[in-house]
């Protein structure tokens, strides 16, 4: 099917996993065989070009805190694949319409003040909740009984963000530190994501090159930059990195190739 969708031009795919739990797959009728099979093809498609957009959803009202990190786990694993293979998420909301938003009391919709269009529209003075919530759906997620959504919905869209953000930095947490998905998620939760890359590195430092580092460190400031943080913390990295990073993105040769980088000995011949 792969093939036969690349010779009719596809160039991409938008592939809605939704979960990486085997119970929540069933709950929500999609039924992927979300093993070895899913990143198999995946990494296929990336393979032949094919720009894959993976999405996933978090805040079933059926899913458990387990359920969660089977999702973390699996966006992670598929995230390794390359750079461009990143999921997104999304955080279910209440949509006009929809089954869930039938069976669900509004006094269970939870209005996130994390978002950017949250703050965009109190910075324009807009008073959102004198407005239906139909009208604002997606600023709204859904109260979960098996967990605080606001406090894990909040940490899962900061782990996408740096699967996105970190890709180097995420395989080195996992290939060198042996840290699993779910640890990195739970370091997020407890630290935000610039206070876990002090302790990665921290924790890390005897165990990275120096140009394992200046890589991890690159990516901070590249996620400080384009996230609009840059008058807390300046971008001050120069080309000769830029390009070492660039080049790291189409080779994904973190830990086989860096040697080429590192300064040759040169003999000086005494007069």
């Amino acid at each position: 099917m792969i093939d036969l969708l690349y010779e009719t031009n596809c160039r991409s795919i938008f592939f809605g996993i939704e979960s990486g739990s085997e119970k929540i797959q069933k709950l929500s009728r999609k039924n992927l065989r979300i093993g070895t099979d899913i990143f198999e093809k995946v990494k296929y498609m990336r393979q032949k070009g094919i720009v894959v957009e993976l999405n996933f959803l978090v805040g079933f009202l059926e899913e458990t805190t387990s359920d969660l990190m089977q999702t973390i786990e699996l966006a992670g694993k598929l995230s390794s694949i390359d750079y461009f293979s990143a999921p997104n998420h999304s955080l279910l909301s209440p949509e006009p319409g929809a089954y869930i938003t039938s069976v669900t009391s509004q006094v269970d919709y939870i209005l996130r003040k994390d978002s950017v269009f949250y703050k965009d529209l109190i910075n324009s003075s807009m008073p959102i909740q004198s407005y239906n919530s139909k009208f604002f759906n997606h600023l709204y997620m859904i109260k979960n009984k098996n967990y605080d959504i606001e406090v894990m919905g909040v940490t899962a869209s900061k782990y996408f963000e740096f699967l996105k953000f970190f890709h180097f930095t995420t395989k080195m947490i996992t290939e060198i530190w042996n840290k699993t998905y779910t640890e990195i998620f739970e370091g997020i939760l407890e630290n935000e994501v610039g206070g876990y890359i002090s302790v990665v590195i921290k924790n890390m430092k005897d165990s990275l090159t120096v140009l394992q580092e200046e890589i991890i460190t690159y990516e901070l400031q590249r996620y400080w930059s384009i996230t609009g943080r840059t008058d807390e913390q300046p971008f001050m990295y120069e080309y000769p990195i830029q390009m070492i990073y660039f080049e790291l993105l189409e080779t994904e040769q973190l830990f086989y190739d860096l040697q080429k980088y590192l300064p040759k000995k040169t003999k000086v011949r005494m007069a």
